[in-house]
């Protein structure tokens, strides 16, 4: 019976078969006839890379990991050799520490001042607190992380570069010049965001350019996940985004997509970015019952620098006039000047017929950040840091490679002598690190880490630890069963993380701590008062509530000792009497 059935069966099989061959032929001759339209229409870039190229992916991560170990060794080596200590690196690391080893262990005391990304992605290693307390103490922990997105940006730099099509050894050239830049190299091994924020930039912008070039909406997908990574360690990230996403905008336009087609795309690139911010204003709300504690908050940025001498330092200069402050920011593109070539050659790309369509991308992103230092810097809310204008570094790497590339693509003769096209972009890219170093090394660009660099290439010590630092740790390690009111905003990196038994330091963190600052008797041995004098004396809740403790004028505290130079501010340590409340 089954010997009868079998031809007939058999048949049945072989013409479904070639049906559902012929429907994938049709699926996919229409698919490549829509990838065709995609690329001629939206894409004026560069065609997209062969399929051999995308093969060398390898280079990559070899690349990436070579910038991840890197960054371990210089950390390794400026930390604990150096004895170099980034004070707001340290930071980030001492919230993760409170959330796992303070007196009151909580999420919550991750901080709402600075995005969490940073401490959060420490809290693993901090974990091993108790085994080796120099992860804490000398803010080893955020090295791993600083170094792992390190890895990132140079990974994403590499395969932006294969997209580019740059040929291979030229290729490898470039991205070691920018893995050894003195800001990009400084920022992988300090714990610091900076160099986070521009791994994101990086990632983001390979992600918009695959989506340009191919049509990949995973490509898109991961440029918008970077950006909401980048709000997780810088606020530079929504300027940026914003930008960005106007740039591609801008893009489709001159592709002459369909209005449906670009809203879609600005929909998918910036809905994460924006949950990401919905969520922190939701958790500012919902801890600190402010969603704004970030921007207006006691402690937040404004706060700061409104305190810290900063705003002063942009009056004596006139920085809060329009032009002065543009001349300001421009200054820094001296961090890496082939930008400046670079911002030229993409306007003249965009005024040729049948205009680019990647540069409106970069220059949305150079400007996105660009706006947010010219808005803080004429309210007097921009420190005079280096550090804020690193995101010039990797802008200018990628605009310059792309450009190159263009050039090399429009005029192909230049691929027939390549060391003299490829070679000379090369030294261009180099002397740009070059003027990064001389750079630092002015009065006016190089604050703060001019110094730093200086003095790691002249192998000199770089402690950071004060007298009055020490004298205080060592006070409270004789003392550990006293239990201290202190503001962990000035003390936390010198003094609540150093000491032997950080559980004897009531902090700002913890959920009694207002409590406690109000009605001492019976649950705190003293206050630990810093002297009313600049943002340390200002800010702290202490002398907030009782501004005339630090002068001995309350009447239920005894003064025990005073401790000066704590970080380069004087403390007392007032005892709490039997009368107090």
């Amino acid at each position: 019976m089954r010997l009868k059935n079998l031809p007939k069966n058999f048949t049945m099989m072989v013409t479904h078969l070639e049906v559902n061959h012929m429907n994938l032929e049709i699926m996919t001759t229409h698919q490549n006839a829509i990838q065709k339209d995609f690329v001629n229409s939206r894409s004026r870039g560069l065609a997209p890379i062969p399929l051999q190229t995308q093969t060398m992916s390898n280079d990559a991560k070899w690349l990436g990991f070579s910038a991840f170990v890197l960054g371990l060794a210089l950390g390794a080596y400026l930390t604990l050799h150096l004895h170099y200590m980034s004070y707001d690196a340290v930071s980030r690391v001492a919230h993760a520490f409170f959330v796992l080893w303070s007196r009151d262990p909580h999420l919550g005391a991750i901080g709402f001042v600075w995005t969490p990304l940073s401490s959060i992605l420490s809290l693993p290693i901090v974990v091993f607190y108790p085994l080796w307390p120099q992860l804490v103490r000398e803010g080893i922990a955020g090295i791993p992380v600083s170094a792992l997105f390190s890895g990132i940006g140079t990974y994403y730099l590499t395969k932006l570069l294969i997209r580019f099509n740059i040929p291979q050894p030229w290729r490898t050239g470039m991205v070691l010049i920018y893995m050894l830049n003195p800001m990009i190299l400084l920022y992988s091994a300090n714990g610091m965001t900076d160099g986070m924020l521009a791994a994101c930039v990086i990632a983001t912008y390979y992600g918009v350019f695959t989506y340009l070039q191919v049509g990949s909406l995973k490509a898109l997908t991961s440029a918008a996940f970077w950006l909401v990574v980048g709000l997780g360690v810088r606020y530079e990230a929504i300027p940026f985004g914003i930008m960005v996403a106007l740039g591609v905008a801008i893009s489709q336009i001159i592709g002459r997509e369909s209005w449906s087609v670009i809203r879609g795309t600005g929909i998918l690139l910036l809905a994460p970015l924006t949950a990401g911010g919905a969520l922190w204003l939701y958790f500012n709300w919902l801890i600190m019952k402010n969603p704004f504690y970030f921007l207006d908050g006691t402690y937040s940025n404004i706060a700061q620098t409104k305190l810290s001498g900063y705003e002063q330092y942009i009056r004596t200069h006139e920085m809060s006039h329009p032009i002065n402050s543009l001349l300001y920011i421009s200054h820094f593109t001296l961090f890496f000047w082939p930008l400046i070539l670079g911002i030229a050659m993409g306007i003249f790309l965009l005024g040729r017929r049948g205009s680019d369509t990647f540069v409106p991308v970069v220059l949305g992103g150079l400007i996105g950040p660009l706006l947010l230092d010219f808005t803080l810097l004429l309210k007097g809310n921009l420190a005079p840091w280096d550090r804020y204008f690193i995101y010039y570094i990797p802008t200018g790497f990628v605009l310059v490679c792309y450009i190159a590339a263009k050039m090399a693509h429009i005029f192909p003769r230049l691929i027939k002598r390549p060391f003299l096209g490829w070679g000379l972009i090369t030294l261009l890219l180099l002397s740009g690190s070059f003027g990064t170093y001389y750079a630092l090394q002015t009065s006016q660009l190089g604050s703060p880490d001019g110094a730093i660099v200086r003095m790691a290439l002249e192998n000199k010590s770089m402690t950071s630890i004060t007298p009055g630092s020490l004298a205080l740790i060592r006070f409270m390690n004789h003392h550990p069963h006293m239990i201290v009111l202190t503001d962990d905003f000035t003390t936390g990196v010198p003094v609540v993380i150093q000491v032997n038994n950080p559980r004897q330091f009531i902090i700002t963190s913890d959920y009694d701590y207002k409590s406690i600052l109000l009605n001492p008797r019976g649950r705190a041995s003293a206050f630990l008062v810093p002297q009313p004098t600049g943002a340390a004396g200002h800010l702290v809740d202490i002398n907030r509530y009782y501004p005339t403790m630090w002068y001995g004028k309350v009447s239920w505290v005894h003064l025990i000792r005073q401790f000066n130079n704590v970080d380069g501010t004087s403390y007392r340590l007032y005892g709490i009497d039997s009368t107090a409340p």
